[in-house]
């Protein structure tokens, strides 16, 4: 309701009021700002966290900017385990989350990364039985 508002005003008054929001907010608002301030501000929460929530937002620009920082950690084959399943890669939690929360354009970009393997992927399930 607020930010339909902020479309009413002129663009100047805009401007002065975007001088007063924290960093934090700042970033989410362009990609100029998000270059120009993701260095500047901590992650107040584990990596893995912000990673869920830049795939379930489907922030691609976001994506494609930690995949040219961290691809080549990422793409080391140790397993990841998430919600009783165990995945071979990163990536491929990356690909499961983007299939989980429908975020097609973050899995346009992971698909890009991953044609550099071929390697048949497994996802184990890992529910354990015991009476």
């Amino acid at each position: 309701m607020e930010l339909i508002l902020l479309d009413q005003l002129p663009e100047d008054m805009v401007l002065i009021i975007g001088e007063f929001l924290p960093i934090q907010t700042r970033i989410w608002l362009s990609r100029k700002e998000y270059v120009q301030y993701r260095c500047t501000i901590g992650i107040p929460y584990s990596f893995d966290s912000y990673i869920r929530r830049v795939i379930r937002n489907d922030y691609n620009f976001v994506l494609q900017i930690q995949f040219n920082k961290n691809y080549k950690t990422w793409k080391k084959g140790s397993p990841w385990y998430y919600k009783n399943y165990t995945l071979p890669s990163y990536l491929e939690y990356l690909n499961f989350l983007c299939i989980e929360h429908d975020s097609q354009k973050c899995r346009k970009i992971v698909k890009e990364k991953r044609k550099r393997k071929h390697k048949k992927t497994r996802i184990r399930n890992n529910n354990t039985w015991s009476n």
